[in-house]
């Protein structure tokens, strides 16, 4: 997984997304398939904090959790970005 891009994503977040992406992190809704984060681990947190957050939560799933995230804060600029991260991904381990 290319962390990098990942960090990239998230810096090309909004103060305002970003506090959204991570309430909808915190946030024990039923439309998500992932385990949410205490708000405290999360609250004003940075992008780097918020992946080292993902990875060390969700570790292979991290791409799908803010996938579903990304969608939730209407940010189809950077979700089409993770989903072209995802396919290079697939096609990766296709190719193993």
């Amino acid at each position: 997984m290319a962390s990098a891009e990942l960090l990239n994503i998230l810096e090309d977040l909004s103060k305002e997304e970003l506090e959204k992406f991570c309430f909808f992190l915190s946030s024990d809704n039923n439309d998500q398939s992932f385990k949410p984060i205490p708000w405290s681990k999360v609250e004003d947190a940075n992008p780097i904090k918020v992946l080292k957050t993902l990875l060390g939560n969700y570790a292979d799933e991290t791409l799908n959790v803010m996938h579903s995230i990304l969608k939730n804060i209407g940010n189809n600029r950077l979700l089409q970005k993770l989903s072209k991260l995802q396919e290079r991904n697939t096609s990766k381990i296709l190719a193993l």
